[in-house]
């Protein structure tokens, strides 16, 4: 038989343990370092429940493409009217018109 892999879930291993609340006449907390106590589980209950939810959202991850890589980051780079990458020895004028007047004011900087 195969053995499937068990999943931790929030309410399968909860963060808090409920003993640590007592009795249910006791779950009142009396004094402020009780309600800081359960307040600090509280938030701890949350947070695992919300990340378990953002990350069934997210679901099986994709195998990493490196075509989609470049395409992607080629998308991001420069381009000229006719859609064309920037040439690297292109005017100063056409550069600062395509990336900006702070880029190449650095660039220049830096040369």
């Amino acid at each position: 038989t195969q053995m499937r892999e068990r999943t931790s879930t929030a309410l399968s291993d909860p963060l808090i343990d409920m003993s640590d609340f007592g009795s249910v006449r006791d779950t009142r907390a009396t004094t402020t370092r009780q309600r800081r106590r359960y307040r600090s589980l509280l938030r701890r209950a949350i947070a695992q429940v919300a990340s378990e939810l953002q990350l069934s959202k997210i679901g099986t991850p994709r195998r990493l493409d490196l075509a989609a890589a470049e395409e992607h980051v080629r998308f991001f780079l420069p381009k000229d009217s006719t859609g064309n990458l920037l040439n690297l020895r292109c005017s100063e004028d056409e550069f600062s018109a395509r990336v900006g007047t702070g880029v190449a004011l650095y660039m220049r900087f830096v040369r």
